[in-house]
């Protein structure tokens, strides 16, 4: 039996398999070179993803081929968007784009995450996410069709050393009383994930992460364990933390992924001491800058951010719907 997109797209299509991980990685460089997005996959970010997804991946992913070629991909990713959430990812190689295919997958991949969901939880409404860059008109205008709204911005920063003057070493040099920074290391995980999640309470949206969801965070190919910083208090407790990554096979720069301090101790000072710690290895380890992304709801953090010689680049934007409400075609 063939796949329902076999009728209304002119390609032919199949669920992935761990196989396929060379050529989807080949189709989102083919992408990356048109479109220039502000995220991107190394062949690894595939591979563990599939590894996570174990046999969910025949059930999520689905590869769209000429021929030999697979030139596209529908992906429903539960398994990094815990609870009632799942991301929405698709993609058409550039040369293909003119046949009216995408918007064809996108209604399929609806329906298609919906019925998995319901597989273990019935009607509970599960929550629908895509991302996109804000430059990229086409496919914002996609998910507007499809029924899904703007929710969330999230603001790339970079920062090339070349450029900078002496504001990391100043905010290294800084010193408060009752706290000391000190390199990530394995005892720190579980008391920096307890730290996030006080962290991040209050924040918009955001939900505790577990302990199984945070160490495999800390465990992926692309984190950088040497390159972050936690600030711990006289008691020992981990009062923030700075924890970096480094993603695409040839990026240049770190990222910190993850910064963080609880409320009692934010207004001191300590995020700018963490920050420059991260970027100090970064520039120790050869790199020539350092990233970060602002979520628009937080948009306090640009002062401290150019401050430290961060400059505003890319623009993501966050789509979302809810099923089984916002289906309706």
């Amino acid at each position: 039996m063939g796949h329902p997109l076999d009728d209304v797209t002119p390609l032919t299509w199949t669920p992935a398999t761990f196989a396929d991980v060379e050529a989807i990685h080949a189709l989102s460089t083919a992408i990356y070179y048109l479109d220039e997005p502000a995220e991107r996959w190394a062949r690894e970010d595939v591979e563990e993803s599939f590894a996570r997804m174990e046999d969910d991946v025949q059930q999520c992913v689905f590869v769209g081929r000429d021929g030999e070629s697979v030139v596209a991909l529908i992906w429903n990713n539960f398994t990094d968007y815990p609870g009632d959430r799942v991301r929405l990812v698709g993609a058409v190689h550039p040369a293909y784009r003119h046949q009216a295919i995408g918007r064809k997958m996108f209604a399929w991949q609806r329906r298609a995450a919906w019925q998995f969901w319901q597989r273990d939880n019935g009607d509970r409404p599960l929550t629908m996410l895509a991302f996109t860059d804000e430059k990229l008109s086409g496919r914002r205008r996609l998910y507007l069709h499809g029924g899904m709204r703007e929710a969330r911005w999230f603001i790339d920063m970079h920062c090339q050393f070349s450029d900078m003057g002496d504001q990391v070493d100043q905010a290294i040099a800084l010193e408060l009383p009752g706290v000391r920074v000190v390199p990530f290391g394995s005892e720190h995980v579980e008391a920096t994930r307890d730290c996030h999640n006080e962290a991040f309470g209050s924040a918009w949206n955001s939900k505790p992460i577990d302990e199984v969801g945070w160490a495999e965070s800390i465990a992926r190919g692309q984190s950088r364990p040497e390159w972050s910083w936690v600030a711990l208090a006289d008691d020992g407790r981990v009062v923030g933390y700075a924890l970096s990554a480094r993603y695409g096979d040839e990026d240049v720069e770190g990222w910190t992924d993850r910064l963080g301090v609880r409320p009692e101790w934010r207004g001191r000072g300590l995020a700018r001491i963490l920050l420059a710690r991260s970027l100090d290895s970064f520039r120790n380890s050869g790199l020539e800058g350092g990233g970060l992304g602002v979520d628009s709801h937080n948009g306090g953090g640009m002062e401290l951010y150019r401050s430290l010689g961060y400059e505003a680049t890319d623009t993501m934007i966050q789509y979302e719907c809810t099923a089984p409400q916002d289906l309706a075609d």
